[in-house]
């Protein structure tokens, strides 16, 4: 105990006001309280993130890109835990009933972690509901689709309706998001080993178009620098958005006859936004389908004409 105790005291709990509370079984020894507050602390950061990137989305696709993103990433979090519970015969209502500690351990922290992300997915929608029209699913349609409960007891209680809006306000503060504006030349330090932007861009006004896009889905930033974002896994669509570039014809293919290679094209961007496309666009690079699905996923992409 006294190591979970130490890392409890290493532990900043990360708290802020929320649309409803979870009210799980009680933390009774100091283990308990250190998986509360790690699991916590991941899915409060992970709506912080969420929340931070749909307040600075200006257009409606952006915001439903976010929403699609998180949907899709948590129904893969429930499928992932329930595995988990059904590999082990972790049923909730085996809780108190192993004689072995660690197994009841186990037990109470995969369900932890189970109501933490139900508690994750409602919240979300909560906080959403109200500015972008999505098909969310409510508590019961998780259980039972998700984890095969029926009779479950619920440990997520919505708080007062007046303190909703206020965390809601709380949560989408208007903020003004910087002007973008178009740079359709080379503006960095100049590097020799980067070709220019006019010997590699096809057309500088669809190329102008296409970082506005890039802007408004929360790439770059208005100094164009590309974002970090683990919530929209902004670093591997970076990449594939590389390929898409080359796809839809928004680079030039050759140079006086002789072709540009990939690598032109990755110190290109890298140099220009700050980012470090490679190893993915390596790997999905020959993998048409993957190209063509990630496309076909991301309307502002598919809305892009092919040239």
């Amino acid at each position: 105990m006294a190591t979970y105790k130490v890392k409890l005291l290493e532990t900043p709990e990360i708290s802020f006001p929320t649309c409803h509370e979870l009210e799980f079984l009680p933390a009774i020894n100091e283990k308990y309280k250190y998986y509360h507050r790690i699991i916590k602390n991941e899915v409060y950061s992970y709506l912080t993130q969420f929340t931070e990137s749909f307040n600075e989305a200006d257009k409606e696709d952006h915001k439903s890109y976010l929403i699609l993103k998180a949907d899709g990433h948590l129904k893969q979090f429930f499928k992932n835990t329930q595995e988990v519970i059904e590999r082990k015969d972790y049923d909730f209502e085996k809780i108190n009933l192993p004689a072995n500690k660690s197994i009841r351990d186990e037990i109470y922290i995969i369900h932890l972690i189970k109501n933490y992300l139900i508690w994750l997915y409602i919240e979300i929608y909560e906080l959403a509901k109200d500015q972008i029209d999505f098909d969310f699913l409510d508590e019961p349609i998780i259980q039972a689709d998700f984890f095969h409960s029926f009779n479950y007891k619920s440990f997520i209680k919505e708080v007062p309706e007046e303190l909703k809006q206020e965390v809601k306000k709380e949560h989408f503060k208007q903020s003004k998001k910087a002007k973008f504006t178009p740079q359709p030349f080379d503006f960095r330090e100049p590097n020799p080993d980067v070709m220019p932007y006019k010997e590699i861009v096809s057309n500088a006004d669809r190329f102008s178009h296409f970082e506005e896009k890039l802007y408004e889905m929360g790439y770059i930033d208005e100094n164009y620098f590309f974002i970090k974002n683990k919530t929209t896994n902004n670093s591997e669509n970076f990449e594939l958005i590389a390929l898409a570039m080359i796809e839809k014809g928004i680079f030039l293919k050759a140079k006086l006859g002789k072709p540009i290679n990939d690598r032109e094209y990755r110190k290109f961007l890298n140099h220009r936004y700050k980012s470090n496309i490679d190893k993915k666009f390596r790997i999905f690079r020959n993998n048409k389908i993957k190209i063509s699905d990630f496309i076909e996923t991301n309307i502002w992409l598919r809305n892009i004409p092919k040239y």
